[in-house]
């Protein structure tokens, strides 16, 4: 699958304004009985038809609005050409009733033109908050008769808890709902506005990732108490960096791989390194992070190098995996605890201009080699650290304050992960509850 999903990045087309005014005709011409009782059909505002930009992609998404009268709902009909087909759904959207054009809450819903159910989720001042599911009721259509799904509005569905939700939960609209795995994401403010009249577009800030605890309970939580999973790579480093001689990196590479089914699994793999202070770890389309650990002779935290590898791991992965990316370490600090802590990103753009601006230092250009520009920036990190008296968290905080990221550290359990801030010179844990 993973190999069609890259395959499909060179078969993506913009679907023109008549391509799609047809497609929606002879749909409902081929399901009359279907388009008469929705009265769907008339609905389609073809004359407001508009073509808005992707991500990642010179191609267009067409977007069609379709009228409502009802207030605050909004519904849009989205097309694109993947390989040689048309795919297509119908983006539907339930404001509460109190809301700002700069953010949304309420109820987002995807089905397929005919009204069958995709997916539906709920958001609170553009957060991901829960996934929704049609009333049972609502999906037990009868022989002969018209699936009662096709009819599923906002005040049809109900709230489920999804712990191991591998699709995107999140704000963004990923082409696997429109049938097909393909590497580019529909941003909120991508849809262009359509709906009732005088409405203006809701924006979603296209830098805010989802909640990071909530990425990181998703993955310690999958496959937990099997050799497959993230505890059981810490557990692996944890033994590397307790050992009577730990003088070399060891790492756990992260992938997200879809199964046949379309849901996905993670996959964790060990590396070892033959080198004292760096380890080469995969990043990639399907790759999300990793962890590594540290030698007894080097620092027990994040190195910068580290942090540009979190931004790696972010641009070369797959738009629906970039949410999730991270980068682990396992290490052992001067007192003898052997600590877990991870990094997620805050704001992207901040990660990015802060890495470009220490790279571009300077100081650091003169340096011609990477390998060279690397070990001179670390040196001048590694003189900040001594001068910490051993508190490498309080420092790690003040050098990386604007780098648009956030620490965390595992329990003694490693069951669970506090995120680290810094308040007037004083570390504070906040649990990811």
């Amino acid at each position: 699958m993973e190999d069609l999903v890259i395959e499909q990045q060179l078969t993506i087309e913009t679907v023109s304004k008549n391509e799609a005014v047809s497609f929606v005709k002879n749909r409902y011409d081929e399901q009359r009985t279907t388009a008469k009782s929705s009265g769907l059909q008339n609905d389609f505002d073809f004359d407001k038809i508009t073509q808005e930009k992707l991500t990642n992609t010179t191609e267009l998404l067409t977007v069609i609005p379709i009228k409502t009268k009802a207030q605050q709902q909004r519904r849009r009909a989205l097309f694109l050409r993947v390989g040689s087909q048309i795919e297509s759904m119908i983006y539907h959207e339930f404001a509460e009733s109190s809301f700002t054009n700069d953010t949304f809450s309420g109820i987002v819903l995807m089905t397929r033109l005919n009204g069958d159910f995709i997916r539906a989720y709920r958001l609170k001042n553009n957060k991901y908050v829960v996934d929704l599911v049609p009333n049972k009721k609502n999906q037990s259509g009868q022989k002969g008769t018209q699936n009662t799904s096709r009819t599923i509005d906002g005040g049809d569905l109900h709230e489920v808890i999804v712990i191991n939700s591998y699709k995107d939960p999140s704000a963004f609209v990923s082409l696997n709902e429109m049938g097909k795995e393909v590497p580019i994401t529909i941003s909120w403010n991508s849809l262009g506005s359509g709906g009732t009249t005088g409405d203006a577009p809701w924006n979603k800030n296209e830098q805010e990732l989802p909640n990071p605890c909530l990425d990181l309970a998703n993955l310690m939580n999958y496959n937990l108490n099997s050799s497959n999973s993230l505890k059981a790579g810490i557990n692996w480093l944890k033994d590397k960096v307790d050992a009577t001689v730990n003088d070399k990196e060891a790492g756990i590479e992260v992938k997200k791989v879809m199964n046949p089914d379309e849901t996905f699994k993670y996959e964790f793999t060990q590396v070892l390194s033959n080198e004292q202070f760096s380890i080469p770890m995969s990043v990639g389309f399907g790759y999300i992070g990793g962890l590594h650990s540290h030698p007894s002779d080097g620092y027990a935290m994040f190195s910068f190098q580290d942090i540009r590898f979190l931004l790696s791991v972010y641009d070369e992965a797959s738009s629906s995996r970039k949410q999730e990316a991270f980068n682990g370490l396992v290490c052992k600090d001067a007192l003898g605890n052997t600590n877990t802590y991870m990094l997620k990103i805050e704001n992207i753009e901040s990660l990015r201009t802060q890495i470009n601006s220490v790279w571009n230092d300077p100081n650091y250009t003169k340096f011609q080699s990477e390998d060279e520009r690397i070990k001179k920036i670390h040196e001048d990190q590694a003189k900040i650290y001594a001068k910490s008296n051993g508190n490498l968290e309080k420092s790690f905080l003040e050098q990386f304050k604007d780098f648009g990221i956030v620490l965390f550290k595992a329990d003694v359990t490693t069951d669970n992960f506090d995120k680290l801030t810094l308040n007037n010179s004083t570390i504070t844990q906040t649990p990811c509850n």
